[in-house]
């Protein structure tokens, strides 16, 4: 099972959907629901360098909706992006110290997860100080 996820950074909110596969066309998916929850103004997103996320198929969704603007983490940066401290998270908390006699059972933990994770959404307080850039 793969969680595809999208965090709000202004409201800590997550948007999620669990598939089997993890190919562009899920990730198509997750964009098409993202854009019927922010139906307005530019959609701003951050993703890491997998190659479904620049897929010609995406390039294609893409073009058809402007309003959403890609930009990519450098490579072996993808901690830089909010939503892997969120996956760290869910790997703490559900997957790590679960057992799963089927997958349907790993998909429904993590959906159980987001949906309890958005009752209380919050941003995370996120910042690198400069002390690290010096070493």
């Amino acid at each position: 099972m793969h969680l595809f996820a999208a965090l709000n950074v202004r409201t800590g909110y997550i948007t999620a959907e669990v598939h089997p596969n993890k190919t562009r066309f899920e990730f198509i998916d997750l964009l098409e629901r993202c854009a019927w929850r922010y139906r307005q103004g530019p959609v701003h997103y951050i993703v890491d360098n997998a190659s479904y996320h620049t897929a010609p198929e995406v390039k294609q969704w893409l073009a058809a909706h402007p309003r959403f603007v890609p930009h990519y983490t450098p490579t072996h940066a993808s901690w830089l992006n909010q939503v892997e401290i969120w996956f760290s998270i869910v790997g703490s908390k559900v997957v790590r110290h679960g057992v799963f006699a089927a997958k349907e059972e790993l998909r429904e933990a993590l959906l159980t997860f987001v949906r309890y994770w958005n009752l209380d959404a919050h941003p995370f307080n996120w910042q690198y100080g400069t002390e690290f850039l010096a070493a």
